[in-house]
């Protein structure tokens, strides 16, 4: 406002209906009207004076019924100061900023893509500089499952043997569903695993080529060790996350897995 001479914000109204008593002994739409209707009726008691005057001040605004607020769109400092003498104004906030994602620019099917720009920004390429690749680590994911017989994952299955498969400390099924052996009854987690850790025969970004062992999970699992090798030791400042080890693995680097 300063700068520009205008703002928008919100107003936040007091919130005061009361829903429990009756809703809780009605069926699913008249619950739902009866929620509709008293949120809104006090939505038009409560904002009915800033509504008037926002009006006659020409300025544009829009009311919402669910959380009893207004959002008022570019108002000059007059009318913001106008507003904070209304009772039952309880707090005036900044609207969230938003951040745009773009699409992505399709590439040619023979075109070889460059890194990806997440990878970028989270400095990955450092990473890898500095010899963290991944190799010798164990990862799980909490998903769907893996099947372990996948033909893209089935070399790397750390409970693959000489002779067959030895699915012990492998993977876990937190439901106890008796299953003798991993599975993935949806196919999501499958394909994520995939993506983490496969080089595909393709050209595809190097976000894909992580060459490590797996072990896989039956269905969704509990937190487990996972070990993203594409990333850079978490700062100090970033609170590290919990990890309990599936099986008994040599401790990796800790590595954040956001930016």
């Amino acid at each position: 406002m300063q700068t520009n001479g205008t703002a928008s914000y919100y107003l936040n109204f007091a919130n005061t209906a009361d829903l429990s008593p009756p809703a809780y002994t009605m069926n699913w739409s008249d619950r739902g009207w009866f929620v509709y209707e008293t949120l809104k009726a006090q939505m038009e008691t409560s904002q009915a004076a800033v509504q008037a005057y926002l009006s006659n001040a020409g300025v544009e605004f829009r009311s919402f019924w669910i959380n009893n607020s207004i959002y008022v769109k570019n108002s000059n400092a007059t009318v913001l100061a106008g507003v904070q003498g209304f009772e039952g104004v309880e707090s005036i906030t900044a609207p969230p900023r938003v951040y745009h994602i773009y699409e992505p620019e399709p590439a040619l099917n023979e075109q070889t893509m460059a890194i990806e720009p997440n990878l970028t920004v989270i400095q990955a390429p450092d990473a890898w500089a500095a010899g963290f690749n991944g190799e010798g680590y164990t990862v799980a994911n909490i998903d769907t499952g893996v099947r372990y017989t996948h033909e893209a994952l089935n070399a790397s299955y750390r409970g693959k043997t000489a002779g067959g498969y030895n699915h012990n400390y492998n993977w876990y099924d937190p439901y106890s569903s008796n299953y003798q052996e991993p599975r993935d009854d949806n196919g999501h987690g499958s394909h994520t695993m995939v993506l983490w850790l496969v080089k595909l025969p393709m050209k595809l970004t190097k976000s894909v080529s992580l060459p490590v062992p797996i072990g896989l999970p039956a269905a969704v699992v509990q937190p487990a060790l996972v070990t993203i090798p594409n990333c850079l030791p978490v700062p100090n400042s970033l609170p590290l996350p919990p990890t309990i080890s599936v099986v008994e693995t040599p401790t990796p680097p800790t590595c954040a897995l956001w930016p």
